[in-house]
């Protein structure tokens, strides 16, 4: 009997806390994307990366009264690095607190340094009413980068 009500109670505390997945990688561009690249004269597979941005976010049910996320301009921060324009192309969705973004960059003479750096500034905010309480959570992509 106390392992069940054990168990219980782990289950309803496991269903009121929020799961939050990030994710935020540069990785090499694939012979697909690449065969889209165009604006450029005799562009080089090298000189391009993606950029992969995914947020899944899961509520407790029943208690969520409004959410919004809050994302920074990539494109604008893509293209601060150094003057030059690195936002070449990109894809995404958004629904309620899930988004998915899939951008390629230009890359030819920056460093992963200087990438890491442009984010430093960048932030995303999950914010969510729960109980007439807010929630915030905010991650910096600069910290959570992963270059590959």
């Amino acid at each position: 009997m106390k392992r069940i009500i054990l168990l219980c109670l782990l289950l309803l505390t496991a269903c009121s806390k929020e799961e939050i997945n990030v994710s935020f990688t540069i990785s090499p561009i694939s012979d697909e994307e690449f065969s889209k690249v165009g604006g450029i004269d005799q562009p080089n597979q090298e000189d391009f990366k993606m950029l992969d941005f995914e947020l899944n976010v899961e509520l407790p049910n029943g208690t969520v009264s409004s959410e919004k996320v809050r994302f920074d301009n990539l494109r604008e921060t893509l293209n601060t690095i150094d003057g030059t324009e690195r936002y070449w192309y990109g894809s995404g969705w958004e629904y309620e607190l899930n988004m998915k973004r899939q951008i390629v960059i230009y890359t030819k003479g920056v460093s992963n340094e200087q990438l890491t750096k442009a984010f430093e500034e960048t932030e995303i905010h999950i914010v969510w009413m729960e109980d007439e309480k807010q929630h915030t959570r905010t991650y910096n992509l600069a910290e959570i980068l992963e270059i590959q």
